[in-house]
């Protein structure tokens, strides 16, 4: 867990998919970074993106309300709105979650 604060550019309700939806074997446990896109993006275009499990060990199938930070903050806040579907990916061709927008940062 982090001692320092984070910046916070949205929440997000993902769940986690299961190894046999496709997604991760192994719970999360630390700071993860990952990849984010909408479902309307075009394919291999990606946010860098931090997600903060805030001490909490994410189990694959599950579903959690996280912190998330955009590395290009700016550009992506310009266009995430509340309620849109995002998906949470692990490299370009690995999808380990499926998640809603729950608030942005103004």
């Amino acid at each position: 867990m982090r001692d320092d604060p984070i910046r916070t550019d949205a929440t997000i309700r993902f769940r986690f998919l299961t190894p046999e939806e496709g997604g991760r074997r192994d719970p999360i446990v630390y700071e993860y970074r990952h990849l984010c896109r909408t479902p309307g993006q075009p394919r291999g275009e990606f946010w860098s993106t931090f997600v903060y499990p805030e001490g909490r060990t994410l189990e694959p199938g599950q579903s959690y309300d996280l912190s998330v930070a955009f590395v290009a903050d700016t550009l992506v806040l310009s266009i995430l709105k509340t309620g849109d579907a995002i998906e949470l990916w692990e490299g370009p061709v690995k999808k380990v979650a499926d998640g809603v927008v729950l608030s942005v940062r103004a």
